[in-house]
């Protein structure tokens, strides 16, 4: 997942933002680097707008968590936080805009967008960003929907700022966006190579050289390593509306491997350890079967899936015995390709 940056107000949403903040770290490596969530250790006798600035500028995704009172919060004197240049809320948000960083809205107890005309000229685009509604009564759903929903955000790097260090950073995206150009083409180039040699060389270089060009692929296909989770409302292996997603997702991503194919896919479903352990077994079984029907709709040959059943004995995240927990009600997609 990407680096988040979560911006709320204290007077509005503070025991929201912990709780957020509790369940989403365990879908981020190393959380304490990549999760930016308090302003308590700004270094002394530093601006502080410059070292909010700087810290938005590190993040790929900024969560603006948006309750009830946060958009009518005041400050002492009776005017409106949003209405001064110096909100730290508004620093934030503004940042991340002006830098093309994604911003998530994640609204709290039925607030809704802030409407236009309701911002600030700098955070007017905020109106215009999706976000996603957070429920006391639905939470852990509605967390697994936003966690599930960032793995596909495609962090845009903020455009860099004038010096020497911006045309440092502008080298490095320019290098990558040669290698990334550049690596398909020599690799295409490589197996024209292989095969033009097929034809000038004796017969009897023939499957040495053959060989040599499988293997190449092999490697390049098995560069697809990535594991795909659809996760499961509570007592039931209905594949959602966002499982579905997670499957096109994976499908799509493998089919950009143009030179594979699927070899085989692997199921494996989960529960949390909220019921007995034979049912947990059967509920389990029965999600991946459902995975692998979905799949089967899709076009994937029933030969290449393999299904595998768990129960509640490998968690995603520890729990009593009893307990529900969305992140658990899973199944695991695993994709491995081959040359075509």
């Amino acid at each position: 997942m990407a680096k988040l940056f979560i911006s709320y107000r204290r007077s509005d949403t503070q025991y929201q933002a912990d709780r957020l903040h509790t369940a989403i770290r365990p879908h981020v490596e190393d959380p304490a680097r990549n999760i930016f969530i308090d302003i308590d250790n700004v270094p002394l006798g530093v601006n502080f707008a410059t070292y909010v600035d700087e810290k938005v500028s590190q993040c790929e995704v900024l969560l603006a968590l948006i309750g009830p009172d946060w958009l009518e919060a005041r400050a002492e004197d009776g005017k409106r936080r949003l209405d001064d240049p110096e909100d730290f809320v508004r620093i934030e948000i503004a940042s991340a805009l002006k830098r093309g960083i994604p911003v998530v809205p994640v609204l709290f107890d039925d607030a809704p967008v802030p409407r236009p005309e309701q911002l600030p000229e700098d955070l007017k685009e905020l109106s215009l960003r999706n976000g996603v509604q957070i429920r006391r009564a639905t939470f852990e759903e509605d967390v697994v929907r936003l966690v599930t929903g960032l793995k596909f955000v495609e962090p845009k790097p903020p455009p860099p700022s004038n010096g020497i260090a911006s045309s440092e950073t502008s080298n490095k995206i320019s290098i990558k966006s040669l290698l990334r150009t550049l690596v398909p083409g020599i690799f295409i180039f490589i197996i024209i190579i292989a095969i033009g040699i097929n034809f000038t060389k004796p017969y009897t270089d023939k499957d040495k050289i053959s060989s040599t060009s499988y293997e190449m692929n092999k490697r390049f296909c098995a560069q697809f390593d990535q594991d795909f989770i659809v996760y499961f409302e509570r007592d039931t292996y209905d594949v959602t509306s966002a499982g579905s997603a997670v499957l096109d997702q994976a499908l799509s991503k493998a089919n950009e491997y143009k030179s594979c194919k699927i070899k085989s896919i692997s199921i494996t479903g989960h529960t949390d350890r909220s019921q007995p352990e034979l049912v947990s077994i059967a509920m389990s079984k029965s999600r991946a079967n459902a995975v692998a029907d979905a799949l089967f709709k899709r076009g994937i040959n029933h030969e290449l899936i393999d299904i595998q059943w768990r129960g509640e004995s490998e968690l995603a995240v520890e729990t009593d015995d009893g307990a529900r927990e969305p992140l658990n009600r899973r199944a695991v997609v695993k994709i491995t390709l081959d040359p075509s």
